[in-house]
């Protein structure tokens, strides 16, 4: 088998990892072709879609210099670890994220660079046919298969929450979908990594619409091990990562939950603290690539005192799917693209929305 097809059938296994499922076109295998000499492609189609413990994978490997050489595998986020398995990344999310949140080399920016045209490819698809099908696909296919990722809230920054659920005590619900709650349960396994999305904007002297800080990614649970032990990212406390969290959404950020194989029944491993402007998913939305927002929302927005806006449209600005409008000078949503963020009643200044308790599932439509 030549070099471009082993590529392609590594892609494919790491494809497996997720319910994404990323096109291979030439620019991604171009980043692997980049990133990956013969050695470390062969070993890593050796590992098929089966896990493995540490010695597992040393077994596989007939050097001395294993550490060094599943080290730089690590690093590069090709294999990562989950509850002490080791396996294959997925593409997306996954490997192109480990690989660019950490600290850049030549290599990695090179990858950065090919990845561009990637983004460029979900631009150039979309095409009325394709627009539709994707769309009529993503909807069918959310009546029996589960999210990709969760959208969770900060309930403690200024957002008004209305509960519409019988609950055996109010401490219930402020566990769902509370992004809190979901740091609490991991004290002690928190890392904070730079934002692949931010990385990839400032390469090309963007400046972020928002101001959002670049060292903001952060992962919890055993994965946050394995950033902090191959140089990813750093280890952070309980209140540093409640600190960023709040910085983050006074600025506008989206709390997106990227889950184990991007399935939103599967644990969380991830929080994105992004914003419409340079996300790749809600940034990419809003430039005019095929949409990836599916997503399992907790809270609904509500426009309870229409009365009190003074059409300021904070709330326009900072909605990341234009759930919201301002449509015969008076704000307008549509309840169908909302993912329950919350930016609108923090953002609002009088009053006027409420997040109400509805948890479902959500698919914003390729425009």
């Amino acid at each position: 088998m030549n070099r471009n097809k082993k590529i392609k059938e590594l892609a494919k296994l790491m494809n497996d990892k997720s319910l994404i499922k990323v096109p291979v076109i030439n620019d991604i295998v171009k980043c692997f072709d980049i990133l990956l000499d013969d050695e470390q492609l062969d070993y890593l189609l050796k590992l098929n879609n089966k896990k493995y413990s540490y010695d597992g994978l040393r077994e596989l490997y007939d050097k001395d210099d294993f550490d060094d050489f599943i080290y730089q595998l690590l690093h590069y986020g090709m294999i990562w670890c989950i509850d002490e398995q080791y396996e294959l990344s997925p593409i997306l999310p996954g490997w192109i994220e480990i690989c660019l949140s950490g600290p850049m080399d030549d290599k990695k920016r090179q990858v950065m660079e090919t990845f561009k045209g990637f983004e460029e490819f979900l631009k150039m698809v979309n095409l009325p046919g394709i627009r539709q099908y994707l769309n009529h696909h993503a909807i069918k296919n959310l009546e029996t298969h589960p999210a990709h990722m969760s959208t969770y809230i900060s309930q403690n920054n200024n957002i008004k929450i209305k509960i519409n659920k019988k609950i055996e005590s109010q401490q219930e619900v402020i566990q769902e979908g509370d992004v809190y709650a979901l740091l609490k349960k991991h004290p002690d396994d928190i890392a904070v990594m730079n934002c692949m999305c931010r990385t990839i904007k400032q390469s090309d002297h963007h400046e972020c619409a928002y101001h959002m800080p670049m060292r903001v990614c952060m992962v919890v649970g055993s994965f946050a091990r394995q950033i902090i032990k191959y140089d990813v990212g750093d280890k952070i406390s309980l209140d540093e990562a409640i600190k960023i969290v709040d910085e983050c959404a006074k600025l506008g950020a989206i709390h997106t939950i990227y889950h184990y194989g991007m399935n939103s029944e599967q644990e969380e491993i991830c929080i994105c603290n992004c914003c419409k402007d340079c996300c790749f998913i809600y940034g990419g939305y809003q430039d005019g690539t095929v949409s990836n927002i599916n997503v399992k929302a907790y809270y609904m927005s509500t426009i309870k005192n229409i009365d009190q806006c003074v059409k300021c449209q904070q709330c326009i600005k900072h909605c990341p799917t234009d759930a919201l409008s301002l449509k015969h000078n008076v704000i307008t949503l549509e309840s169908e693209r909302c993912i329950g963020c919350g930016q609108c009643s923090k953002k609002c200044r009088r009053d006027v929305f409420e997040m109400v308790y509805h948890e479902r599932k959500v698919f914003v439509k390729t425009r």
